[in-house]
């Protein structure tokens, strides 16, 4: 595998798609693709940094600032996707960066606890709002888990097939974070992807930001990771949110469905 010239220098592409809900639900599943009956892995085994978001005590994990009572201790992901994270870092070795993974699998439990978290931040920020536009606001970011069906691969979130990570960089050398323009799970515009592409930048600020994301984009696609255009830190292998993000090619399927029948790991 080639490393292109420079991550950082290479402009990101318009999005395939601009579905910004859960209409990647109907793509289809080839459920005898290898990949389907994989097995979830612990990230860190694999020796990709993590960092399990939903189940940090120190209040540290903004804008949350609290443990979700179901957050998962550690970081899980299917067997392939860890193997494509070992790849990445290996693309961005030559940047002295790596990815550190803050969620993959994601069992209904803490996708029920962010959906309801979602949905307070939607009437912090539109109290003159109603349930349609808190909904239609929070789907946005995250899914509602209210319909799930363990045999309805219509209503699976694709956190819950282990194909789903959100991930930023770090410094190899420091473990000092990359400078990613906006935090995790900001639910403003300034976390699509292309903000920054898009957007004046004048100031070294933003200019970095620019740079950092790119690189994240680069290295993540060029394994094969797609990228969910309105979350910079989002990026699907072999799922059905995969297929939608690519613009729906057409006769493409999704490889791998429900992990663990949405169950937690770690009981």
């Amino acid at each position: 595998m080639k490393t292109l010239t420079d991550f950082r220098g290479q402009p990101l592409p318009p999005a395939a798609s601009q579905n910004d809900t859960d209409e990647y639900k109907n793509v289809q599943i080839n459920q005898t693709a290898h990949e389907f009956s994989e097995p979830l892995v612990d990230l860190a085994r694999y020796g990709i940094r993590t960092d399990a978001f939903y189940s940090r005590l120190d209040g540290l994990n903004q804008p949350v600032g609290r443990a979700f009572p179901s957050g998962l201790k550690r970081v899980y992901a299917r067997k392939s996707v860890a193997r494509k994270l070992k790849e990445v870092n290996s693309l961005l070795r030559p940047y002295g960066m790596r990815v550190v993974v803050l969620d993959g699998f994601r069992p209904i439990a803490v996708q029920q606890d962010l959906w309801s978290w979602m949905l307070e931040q939607a009437k912090i920020l539109f109290p003159q709002g109603n349930e349609s536009d808190w909904t239609a606001y929070a789907l946005r970011y995250a899914t509602d888990p209210s319909s799930f069906e363990i045999h309805d691969p219509t209503t699976w979130p694709t956190h819950a097939t282990g194909g789903a990570v959100d991930l930023s960089l770090e410094e190899v050398a420091t473990g000092k974070p990359a400078y990613m323009g906006g935090i995790y799970l900001d639910s403003s515009s300034v976390s699509s992807t292309r903000y920054y592409e898009d957007a004046s930048t004048e100031s070294a600020s933003e200019k970095e930001a620019c740079r950092n994301r790119r690189l994240l984009f680069w290295s993540m696609t060029e394994v094969g990771f797609v990228n969910y255009p309105f979350e910079w830190w989002h990026f699907d292998y072999l799922t059905q949110a995969s297929i939608m993000n690519q613009g729906m090619p057409q006769g493409a399927k999704a490889h791998y469905g429900l992990a663990k029948e949405g169950r937690s790991p770690e009981q």
